[in-house]
């Protein structure tokens, strides 16, 4: 009879599901999907894990009680020898955190270093922190944005910390562009991105415009959703008439700000009030864009393609009546998704293809 490991801890069944995250491209969260994995790993390893177990080990919310065989296959799964090996990694990633002033306990998320700092408005030994931290791993650098992340959400005004930090590179290449939160849960959140990008120019060369064009996109994106449309307005003139960037232009971006930029133009056109068949001549350029960008994207790019796309299709009203269209470009994408979740909408589809880095560790 196999060995039940009896201790294994919560915060170590989190990490063992960002890192199936990391290589499957979602939460497992339903039977359906623990179905789904029980199949893949069968696929990979010639293992065999029950739906069952699956579901008690990532869904019930029970301490789990899983053989160490189990656990063992698991880890394989996410590229470790054994469960020992993964167990090992987290505690030394730990470790580091705690010796950096981060709080390495996820679930009791005790006030840490870093907090204090940012409240009593202490800046300099986080100067060091973030200038020390390049030569980090860059699992590290994020857990002290995450860090970063935690503290802003308890502090009542952020933007002194904003002010200060908005063009120190962790926070701008980590905390703002890699971390970004797309609920805008941090008070004044929209005015810490317009710091990061009050030095940008985009006319200055590629790294600029891709600062801007990120920038303004999740600026538009998010007084477009919070119904400011004045302000929406104001970020989608300046988008879509003053630069008015082609694809060809775009193409030299990451895929975040290149696929935001296109595909948030369609909430553009609606409110500045553009005949339906504009609109609909639109998404048809864009979802034969997307069949073009498909071929050339890679995993993480392909995802972040899908969903740019398909969530201005929903905000838009317009999912119903394409969504054929765009899961047809990724059906290789689906086929390691619960088999039902291609007859299913649009909205249930995105927070597997979700390839946001914060709500990866902080969903909401």
């Amino acid at each position: 009879m196999p060995k039940l490991n009896t201790t294994t801890k919560t915060f170590l069944v989190s990490e063992l599901q960002i890192k199936l995250k990391e290589q499957f491209g979602y939460h497992i969260k339903t039977k359906p999907d623990c179905a789904k994995l029980s199949q893949i790993i069968l696929t990979n390893l010639s293992e065999y894990v029950s739906e069952s177990t699956l579901y008690r080990l990532f869904v019930l919310e029970e301490s789990p009680k899983i053989s160490t065989v189990i656990l063992n296959i698991l880890a394989r799964l996410i590229g470790y020898a054994d469960w020992s090996s993964f167990e090992l990694y987290i505690n030394e990633k730990f470790h580091t955190k705690l010796i950096l002033g981060a709080s390495a306990n996820s679930i009791i998320k005790p006030k840490s270093l870093i907090y204090h700092n940012i409240a009593l408005g202490c800046y300099k030994p986080l100067e060091a922190l973030f200038e020390d931290a390049v030569h980090l791993e860059n699992d590290l650098r994020f857990e002290i944005v995450l860090d970063v992340f935690d503290s802003l959400m308890q502090i009542e005004n952020p933007q002194p910390f904003f002010k200060h930090f908005a063009k120190t590179p962790l926070i701008r290449n980590y905390f703002f562009e890699i971390g970004f939160d797309p609920l805008f849960r941090i008070k004044h959140y929209d005015e810490g991105i317009k710091l990061y990008a009050e030095s940008v120019l985009p006319e200055r060369g590629i790294a600029d415009m891709q600062d801007y064009v990120f920038s303004s996109t999740v600026l538009f994106r998010h007084y477009y959703l919070t119904k400011n449309y004045p302000k929406a307005i104001e970020y989608g003139k300046q988008l879509y008439l003053q630069y008015n960037y082609a694809t060809n232009d775009l193409e030299a971006l990451y895929a975040f700000p290149q696929m935001r930029y296109l595909s948030y133009k369609i909430w553009y056109l609606q409110l500045i009030g553009a005949n339906t068949s504009v609109v609909d001549d639109y998404i048809l350029w864009l979802l034969n864009y997307c069949k073009t960008q498909y071929a050339v994207f890679a995993f993480e790019e392909r995802r972040i393609l899908f969903v740019c796309v398909a969530e201005a299709l929903i905000i838009a009203n317009q999912a119903d009546k394409y969504h054929l269209n765009l899961k047809e470009i990724f059906l290789e994408e689906y086929k390691l998704f619960p088999d039902l979740l291609y007859h299913k909408s649009l909205k249930h589809s995105l927070p597997y293809f979700d390839q946001n880095g914060l709500l990866r560790y902080r969903p909401a």
